[in-house]
């Protein structure tokens, strides 16, 4: 079983997306996507996705949704941004759309010792390399160069993995 929170936001996404349908390229995200759309899957186009969307505005879920945490939708991402969660969740989303697997991708929540905190990270296998995604970075990072973030638990479309519980300890910590 997902957790819940990543639950609700693929399904208000879905939810989302079948009301946006009509509105063709009026739809943000739909435009977000056509922008990329038919590139070859390759580093080019992770960097380009992650840069896409860092462009977007860091907002804390109090101020934007009056609430210590919300997981939002790309498509409220895109109208008011978000915090670093919500910048995972349109990367993996956007990449998922075109065309990545989710097998190969994850949302990862982390705990970042050098800063002390959560945080929340896109990571993409690709030929036999992962990249992560941050928002913390304008260009996307080699995996092995991100020692300082301690996995909490990974989520795709279909499941999740715990990494341990004296780290599901620091995250809540931060």
């Amino acid at each position: 079983m997902l957790p819940q929170r990543w639950s609700e936001v693929l399904a208000r996404h879905a939810e989302q997306d079948q009301v946006a349908r009509p509105k063709g390229d009026r739809d943000p995200w739909h435009r977000l996507v056509a922008r990329f759309s038919g590139r070859p899957l390759d580093a080019a186009l992770l960097a380009d996705v992650n840069a896409a969307i860092n462009r977007r505005i860091w907002v804390s879920d109090l101020l934007n949704h009056g609430v210590d945490d919300h997981w939002a939708t790309p498509r409220e991402f895109l109208a008011a941004g978000g915090d670093c969660e919500d910048f995972a969740i349109a990367k993996f989303l956007l990449l998922r759309d075109l065309g990545f697997s989710y097998v190969n991708q994850k949302v990862v929540i982390c705990y970042d010792r050098s800063r002390g905190i959560a945080h929340a990270i896109n990571t993409c296998k690709l030929y036999q390399n992962i990249y992560v995604l941050d928002n913390l970075s304008s260009r996307p990072i080699d995996g092995w160069a991100c020692a300082h973030y301690t996995p909490v638990y990974a989520i795709d479309e279909t499941r999740w993995v715990i990494f341990s519980a004296v780290n599901q300890s620091a995250a809540a910590a931060g």
